[in-house]
């Protein structure tokens, strides 16, 4: 059966093509701008891994690698956790196209790249139906050089220097309204410049201003507290940054601090 494509442009130019192959129940949203060919077998490391185009790469529930030539992208296999995986360890109820983890993680992601916050440029997304079931994966840039904020503090860098850098990113998806479902120490990246980053936004939305700001850096604080990595004094010149930023975005309600 022949595939059926959609496209799409988004404000600024981010074009997505839908690709729906009907025979083997696979669908993909991608980039059009970076990849415009796509085919299922992009989402399997074995794929990659005969190109030798595959690195493995550890940390997060998501199995993934990096892939491409140079390694330029980085593929994740969206695995469940908690007492959801004793049943499945990667299949997830469909409920509709829109409501599937790695299409709505990628549209996240492409209007934040957009808006010029520091995420990844996603590249492609894929399910494959069976059933009443679906797996997901997920194709996102590659984040040259940039290492966990748990690595950076473990190699004794100036906490508060770093903590401080982390409250105004924070900050900056907080007063876009965008909230990180698991705000943690291994999920935001700090690159050879000093640049933070946010990772892994699978289950994250929108949301009007309110205290899940708050509670999203409480998250990142028991992440911290979990790792033997928590610092009062660095982790209240987090909030102290935080909340001076969004005060000069808008407003919002003080951070309760260390």
């Amino acid at each position: 059966m022949a595939d059926k494509r959609i496209t799409h442009r988004l404000r600024g130019g981010l074009d997505m093509l839908e690709e729906i192959r009907t025979a083997g129940k696979d669908r993909i949203l991608h980039d059009a701008q970076v990849a415009r060919s796509v085919t299922p077998e992009w989402f399997e490391h074995g794929f990659w891994h005969q190109r030798q185009q595959w690195t493995a790469v550890a940390g997060g529930r998501g199995a993934g690698g990096r892939i491409g030539e140079g390694g330029q992208w980085f593929l994740r296999h969206y695995l469940r956790g908690g007492r959801a995986a004793l049943f499945s360890r990667d299949r997830y109820l469909f409920l509709g196209t829109r409501r599937v983890r790695s299409f709505a993680e990628f549209r996240l992601l492409a209007g934040m790249h957009e808006a010029g916050l520091p995420v990844p440029r996603p590249i492609a997304a894929h399910f494959r139906r069976r059933g009443g079931t679906y797996s997901a994966n997920l194709i996102t840039e590659w984040i040259e050089g940039a290492r966990p904020l748990a690595g950076a503090l473990r190699e004794g860098n100036d906490a508060r220097e770093i903590m401080g850098r982390v409250g105004v990113a924070a900050a900056r998806f907080h007063s876009a309204g965008i909230c990180h479902a698991d705000l943690n120490a291994n999920n935001i990246l700090i690159d050879p410049d000093g640049g933070v980053w946010l990772v892994d936004f699978d289950r994250a939305r929108r949301r009007r201003p309110g205290g899940w700001r708050n509670s999203r850096l409480q998250r990142l604080k028991r992440s911290l507290q979990k790792l033997g990595l928590y610092d009062q004094r660095a982790f209240l010149t987090l909030c102290e940054r935080h909340d001076r930023t969004i005060a000069d975005n808008g407003g919002g309600t003080p951070s309760p601090g260390g």
